[in-house]
């Protein structure tokens, strides 16, 4: 290069200055336009991408409220029945009433939800009025007295939701049938994680990429695409 301007404003002659003067004239208006024109463009994908992300993130996140929500709303429901708390509670007095109002009203429901929502899995419910496991869905609280949820529960009459081995759980409280203000069971929803998150898993991910998080930090599952340049919009 240093040859060069030497050469230049040496020994070149008139027309060759003239040549090389007329060439950058020309080529130099081309280029910064071409530069300005990728840095624009550049700049311009960046935006659109990064505002499809956040299209995009908005509508997952309306549509995984609107799973949970629906099914918190079947949960609540589900504790509703005034006349199976109360055959719950007085079980040790009358189980065949217990066992009446289990089989004709509460087992046919819980087979209805079970069939008709592709989300859910089983319904459980665990009560220390239980002596023992009856039928497809009362089980001993022994089998999760040792669980923080189940602790919480005795307490906390709000849906507690959780995430273990690929399933969500929702679980709430049940109370007693005459003042609604006493613990005398829980009631656990199991769903689906896979059915529940599937609009979120399936979305078009060439521009970015989807993670998961619970309240935690902890990392549900991510779909991760090589455009770092876009960031991450949570």
């Amino acid at each position: 290069m240093i040859r060069f301007v030497r050469w230049y404003y040496g020994s070149a002659n008139l027309r060759k200055k003239l040549i090389i003067s007329y060439g950058l004239l020309a080529l130099l208006p081309v280029l910064l336009l071409g530069l300005y024109s990728y840095y624009f463009f550049g700049e311009s994908f960046l935006e659109q991408a990064q505002f499809s992300m956040e299209d995009a993130a908005s509508s997952m996140k309306i549509g995984l409220e609107n799973s949970i929500g629906r099914e918190n709303d079947n949960l609540r429901y589900l504790t509703y029945n005034a006349q199976f708390r109360n055959d719950l509670e007085n079980l040790k007095k009358n189980l065949n009433a217990f066992t009446k109002t289990l089989s004709s009203d509460v087992e046919p429901v819980f087979w209805y939800f079970i069939t008709s929502d592709e989300n859910l899995e089983w319904i459980r419910i665990y009560s220390p009025y239980l002596h023992r496991s009856i039928g497809d869905f009362c089980h001993l609280p022994t089998e999760v007295e040792d669980k923080d949820w189940y602790e919480e529960s005795k307490t906390n009459f709000k849906t507690i939701w959780r995430i273990e081995d690929q399933k969500i759980y929702a679980s709430r409280t049940l109370l007693d049938g005459e003042s609604s203000s006493r613990a005398i069971g829980v009631i656990e929803m199991e769903l689906d994680l896979e059915k529940m998150t599937e609009p979120i898993r399936h979305i078009d991910g060439k521009e970015g990429g989807t993670l998961l998080l619970d309240e935690k930090g902890k990392i549900i599952f991510k779909t991760i695409y090589p455009n770092k340049e876009l960031g991450e919009k949570r």
